[in-house]
């Protein structure tokens, strides 16, 4: 029994000792070259070490931050530990002062260590902030009717499709809805222009931009910053080297349905071809609160402040979208390629309309440069974009 076991025992051996070198002879084949059949055709998939190196180098270089971008971090770092400290002190100089003046005093001193603490955080923040990037801008007469505000958009726009590329902005159709739309010529761009406080449709838009994309045109897409964001994810890993996307400092928006009955309510017809918010006629300041309203047999209606409901229950936020009152993108870190508004409060040439415009990128920054000879630019920082919020 014993020389039997012992037997099965040296002929499983055998066995298992032959399929390792099996194994090891198979190894070194693969070792030398990794081939595979497609389509009946082998091909050799090995990588040479040269190769290799190439490829370890270039992860390498995108795990490195470059060394101007660690300085702006460094920088930044720097500037809010700064601006901490000066905010710890302040704490401690208001609680030491409580025990240690008379009321009188006390008072008088905190309100000018807020005045200069406060001061003194606006210069830290606008050295560690301010991007090369913020600008009023106030366009050529022509543009600046085009638009609501400076007439950065108009121009921009022209740019690309005179440069065989198309946009996408938000049109009214024949019902009174909003819908993103391609324009491909100066003579329709004006549909997309100027200021709408509803919620656009987008249905197939992002697949006909996309489209665009791939056949290699310029693409100017402006939209909400949610819309950006949309945009951003449908497209994904394509590559987006001819898109330009401009996102807006948005307030919110209210829904088709509210404008239709507002626009039934103030002119008694159902018949109205199109609706214009922002119209200019008597200043830039009163076009905020002035919509012009244009009838199926021509006339038009103007409703100005004194009875404008629907821009009082828009700009008192009564009827904004519920996502519009918890928006992630209400923050100065954008998600479009340029970001623009309305230039309000500002000194520089005070009355005039006029866009606030932010670059948030090195793309954003080529088509600016493009343009800006057809502009008046004024330089300004981030405390701009507070005064305008």
């Amino acid at each position: 029994k014993t020389d039997s076991s012992v037997s099965l025992n040296k002929e499983n051996y055998n066995e298992r000792l032959e399929n390792t070198n099996n194994k090891t002879k198979l190894s070194k084949k693969s070792e030398q070259k990794d081939l595979i059949k497609i389509k009946g055709e082998t091909k050799d998939l090995t990588i040479t070490q040269e190769q290799l190196d190439k490829i370890e180098n270039e992860i390498k270089k995108q795990k490195n931050i470059p060394k101007q971008d660690k300085n702006i971090i460094n920088k930044r770092i720097f500037c809010n530990i700064i601006i901490g400290i000066m905010i710890v002190i302040y704490f401690m100089s208001i609680n030491l002062g409580y025990y240690k003046l008379k009321e009188e005093t006390y008072l008088n001193d905190l309100r000018v260590f807020s005045g200069i603490l406060i001061m003194a955080t606006i210069f830290i923040f606008e050295k560690a902030y301010k991007k090369e990037s913020i600008y009023y801008t106030i366009s050529n007469d022509e543009s600046e009717r085009m638009g609501s505000s400076g007439g950065f958009f108009p121009v921009m726009a022209k740019y690309f499709l005179d440069n065989s590329g198309v946009v996408f902005g938000a049109s009214f159709d024949e019902n009174l809805r909003l819908r993103h739309k391609m324009v491909q010529s100066v003579k329709e761009l004006p549909e997309i222009c100027k200021s709408k406080y509803v919620q656009s449709r987008m249905d197939q838009i992002y697949e006909e931009c996309k489209q665009k994309i791939l056949n290699g045109n310029l693409v100017l897409f402006c939209g909400t910053p949610c819309q950006i964001a949309g945009l951003r994810n449908y497209l994904d890993k394509i590559d987006q080297t001819t898109l330009l996307t401009i996102d807006l400092f948005c307030h919110g928006v209210m829904s088709n349905k509210q404008l239709r009955e507002f626009i039934e309510d103030m002119t008694l017809d159902s018949n109205v071809i199109n609706v214009k918010f922002r119209d200019k006629e008597r200043s830039w300041e009163e076009s905020v609160y002035t919509i012009s309203i244009l009838s199926s047999d021509g006339e038009e209606h103007k409703i100005y402040r004194d009875k404008n409901v629907f821009m009082d229950v828009f700009l008192e936020n009564w009827a904004l979208r519920d996502s519009c009152n918890q928006c992630r993108y209400k923050q100065f870190e954008r998600v479009g390629d340029i970001s623009i508004g309305d230039g309000w409060n500002s000194l520089w040439k005070p009355g005039k309309a006029k866009n606030i415009v932010c670059i948030n990128s090195l793309k954003g920054k080529k088509f600016f440069e493009k343009i800006s000879g057809e502009m008046d630019i004024n330089k300004t920082g981030y405390y701009a974009l507070g005064l305008n919020s």
